[in-house]
């Protein structure tokens, strides 16, 4: 079994120059108080508390959103939020484990490191972050789709630079992958450049054309982030009814809709339904998944809970 060590209950929790104070809920990184939610605070307070038990999505909400209506989105929303807050104050490693079916756990290595904070800890490969709510309005998003152009930029900056002719998409991974993204797309030749320039920044690119097919082999395969275009086949809102399935699954996968068309609308849509964004432009697309605070898992496998 796992590691099982029970964290004691001490005012403030100590791992590598960071001290989280759950009397002033602040959180301090070598003395230097940082600028943080609360709720990333009273969050990483709950797991640390708990731990080696899980906490279910629903305590989540209930216990940082205490008298609010939230969608279940929020707790995603929140542990992505968290993970983003530790890694870009250079933290690599992982910060919280999302369990499938079960909820979020503090990572076993970041217990370990604060339950002996002068013990060092050599870096781990990072792990995805992360990010429910059903809104009756897709047929509204299905006529903003069909009638919304928005104009693609000409000038393409770093994705030209160093993709500038199509290249075959490999489906092998690199020994020392960045992250695991799943892209599904009924076109996947459409996107044969941007996934070469993903495979020579070292990420694992699987192409599947269904949302079948996705749903399926995100029931087997850990990945860090699913992008998916809007239409496929006759069904115009395909990649939204991907992102309901995977949420309804209890799968926070970062989620990306790469498209030729948006507006706000689509945009807050999905947000509200737990997804990370909406890009419209190759250059956007690469900039926004190489900044991203990926947190690998070394197995490919989905761990059984």
């Amino acid at each position: 079994m796992g590691y099982l060590m029970k964290i004691e209950a001490p005012l403030k929790y100590t791992f590598d120059g960071f001290t989280i104070d759950s009397e002033q809920l602040c959180i301090d990184y070598q003395g230097q108080l940082l600028n943080v939610d609360s709720r990333i605070i009273r969050l990483m307070i709950l797991l640390i508390s708990r731990y080696p038990a899980s906490v279910s999505q629903q305590e989540v909400l209930e216990n940082l959103w205490t008298g609010s209506v939230v969608s279940n989105w929020s707790a995603s929303r929140l542990v992505a939020d968290a993970r983003t807050f530790f890694k870009s104050h250079h933290y690599q490693s992982p910060v919280i484990e999302t369990l499938r079916g079960r909820g979020y756990r503090l990572a076993p290595e970041l217990a370990r490191r604060i339950a002996q904070p002068n013990v060092e800890q050599p870096p781990t490969q990072p792990h995805n972050p992360n990010i429910h709510n059903k809104n009756g309005a897709w047929f509204t998003i299905a006529a903003m789709f069909l009638v919304g152009i928005l104009a693609i930029p000409a000038v393409m900056t770093t994705f030209n630079s160093e993709a500038t002719t199509a290249r075959e998409v490999k489906y092998g991974e690199p020994l020392q992958v960045i992250g695991r993204i799943l892209w599904v797309d009924d076109n996947p030749s459409n996107n044969e450049r941007e996934a070469a320039f993903f495979e020579g920044k070292s990420f694992g690119v699987y192409n599947v054309t269904t949302t079948e097919d996705a749903l399926t082999l995100l029931q087997l395969y850990n990945y860090d982030l699913v992008i998916s275009d809007m239409g496929r086949g006759d069904d115009p809102l395909a990649g939204m009814r991907l992102l309901e399935a995977m949420r309804a699954n209890d799968d926070d996968t970062t989620f990306i809709l790469y498209t030729i068309v948006a507006n706000d609308t689509i945009r807050r849509l999905l947000v509200e339904n737990g997804g990370y964004a909406v890009i419209t432009n190759p250059d956007t697309l690469v900039e926004t998944v190489v900044n991203m605070p990926f947190q690998t898992s070394s197995n490919r496998f989905k761990d059984n809970p």
